[in-house]
């Protein structure tokens, strides 16, 4: 998909509660549901924050992305 789409997916990811308690139960339909990709919600799901950084390039530069399970 787009680099847009996931940075999209991961703003929301991080101030979901639902989503985040959705992505637990299911990472890979909740990735899919948002249009990533399969490499895409691999990489998100791995939980790789540098593999992501480096995948996003200067998008993200400095970004934290916090997920609560709780």
């Amino acid at each position: 998909m787009s680099k847009a789409t996931l940075k999209k997916f991961l703003t929301d990811l991080s101030l979901s509660r639902e989503m985040q308690r959705k992505f637990k139960d299911d990472p890979k339909a909740v990735a899919t549901e948002h249009g990533l990709s399969t490499d895409e919600a691999d990489l998100v799901q791995s939980g790789d924050l540098d593999s992501l950084r480096s995948y996003l390039g200067d998008d993200v530069a400095g970004a934290q992305v916090q997920v609560d399970y709780d």
